[in-house]
């Protein structure tokens, strides 16, 4: 679900099609290349937000989604002769070469409301998939402008959808990796530090990473664990005087060097302790801790619900005043399950969310949690449709869950849209929220204690530009302060 792409596998691909492109003007046939569906999804973000005109794709105004997934296609290094200024030419493409499918994967075309004939409403590209059958698109010409989608079913659209797979493509996965930014919220006036990429390692000016987790602590240190552009876990500190330790990598299980994984959550608890949970390789949860003395527990599969082990894909975990930590994940069903590590090591096990007015389930994309020091717990998660909806865990002792409400969009919308969140609890009751939104671009929002809303508004990018576009984002607080830190990956 996390997966992302490097700037220099970006710049290759820009190179591959570029010689592809030479290749069939004095051939008059474009060679097939070693695209991977990744390749497509990323050339299509690198344009999120843009219009019609003027971005390198021909321009149809108000009929140009056609136009610009041919164009992403093209510039992957893609044959896409045929395919013109209508959606219903990529139905023709996919007959002519037999690639059409009832499978989506990255990379795909989907047509919407075709008509059998020369016509159809729309396409738009597969960004990414779920094991559950989820989608996320991106595509032209979606309020005018190229736009990301949240997670949903291709089939919940009214009327017929046909799927189309490009000719040549490698199905070798791809993940992309973006540079980290961080910065640092002050609690007492709301100013930010502005952001700055972190170093890398070995001495590179920065660290490139698919996924980013952080927790804070009381001494004023924040621990960042993410996983790198080799797929292994790193960590680093983040010490109070804002120095930083260095990356390292994270010991793998039997002795190996490194734990490779897909994604990962961090908590800290009053103790010292930092908990570790990552999605592996093997697509089940692990859990680890690094100790307050700086040694490694090492890697333990959890268990699952009525499973020997728990498979996810994606979780979030934060760490409570009386040690425990608290953690959801999304299941391999889709759905969201809650479980409690208790202070004495035990587990609560795993138990399904309740849904939205009655339902028994709760199905979610991205999920980020919050703990606060009177024992609630806030949680934000992306609906299926997209949405983000928010709930609070109470303090009781049946941990009594409130019922799921949409958040509230900026400019007087009910709602808002986004793809990637993560959230903190400060001292004083509040809750900070960053999200990424469809158009690509930070927001931070800000339940207060009071239950009340901020309301959104656009976090300022690095170097001093007015806004920063992102493809992932963590949060960490610590006791004692309303300061909070915030890390992201870009998304060039």
């Amino acid at each position: 679900m996390n997966t992302t792409f490097g700037r220099a596998r970006r710049a290759a691909v820009g190179v591959l099609a570029g010689i592809a492109a030479l290749a069939g003007t004095l051939t008059g046939v474009t060679p097939a290349l070693a695209t991977t569906g990744g390749d497509i999804a990323n050339i299509a973000d690198d344009h999120i937000g843009k219009g019609c005109s003027g971005n390198g794709w021909e321009c149809h105004p108000g009929a140009w989604c056609a136009d610009f997934a041919g164009w992403v296609w093209r510039q992957a290094g893609i044959d896409a002769r045929g395919i013109d200024a209508r959606a219903a030419s990529f139905v023709e493409y996919g007959n002519k070469n037999g690639t059409r499918t009832t499978t989506p994967h990255v990379g795909d075309a989907i047509v919407y409301r075709y008509n059998g004939s020369n016509w159809a409403e729309h396409v738009n590209l597969v960004y990414e998939t779920r094991s559950d059958g989820q989608i996320r698109t991106i595509g032209g010409n979606e309020g005018d402008r190229v736009t990301l989608s949240g997670w949903h079913r291709p089939e919940n659209f009214q009327g017929p959808i046909i799927i189309v797979r490009p000719t040549g493509l490698n199905e070798a996965p791809a993940r992309r990796h973006f540079t980290l930014f961080h910065e640092v919220r002050n609690g007492t006036d709301g100013a930010w530090s502005g952001f700055k990429p972190l170093q890398g390692a070995t001495g590179s000016p920065t660290f490139a990473a698919s996924k980013v987790a952080t927790a804070g602590f009381a001494n004023g240190s924040a621990q960042y664990t993410a996983i790198g552009t080799d797929d292994s876990l790193y960590h680093n500190i983040r010490n109070a005087d804002g120095s930083w330790q260095g990356w390292n990598r994270v010991a793998g299980n039997a002795g190996a060097g490194q734990f490779q994984a897909r994604n990962v959550a961090a908590a800290a608890t009053p103790n010292g302790d930092l908990h570790v949970f990552a999605i592996g390789n093997d697509g089940l949860m692990h859990h680890n801790v690094r100790r307050a003395d700086t040694t490694w527990a090492g890697w333990n599969p959890l268990p699952g619900a009525g499973t020997v082990f728990f498979h996810a894909k994606s979780l979030t975990a934060t760490g409570m005043s009386d040690n425990s930590v608290q953690l959801v994940a999304n299941g391999p069903d889709g759905v969201l399950y809650h479980n409690i590590r208790k202070a004495d090591t035990t587990w609560q096990g795993w138990r399904m969310l309740p849904g939205n007015a009655g339902a028994a389930n709760f199905q979610a994309g991205e999920v980020t949690i919050a703990g606060h020091a009177d024992g609630t717990v806030q949680l934000i998660a992306t609906g299926n449709d997209g949405l983000i909806y928010h709930t609070v865990r109470g303090n009781d002792a049946a941990g009594t869950w409130q019922q799921w409400n949409p958040v509230a969009g900026r400019a007087g919308s009910p709602f808002f849209q986004a793809y990637a969140l993560a959230m903190a609890g400060n001292t004083n009751g509040d809750t900070q929220i960053t999200a990424v939104g469809i158009d690509g671009l930070v927001y931070h929002n800000i339940r207060k204690a009071d239950t009340t809303w901020q309301g959104w508004n656009r976090i300022a990018g690095f170097n001093g530009a007015g806004e920063m576009a992102a493809s992932t984002v963590a949060m960490a607080s610590r006791p004692g302060s309303n300061d909070i830190q915030l890390v992201a990956t870009g998304n060039a």
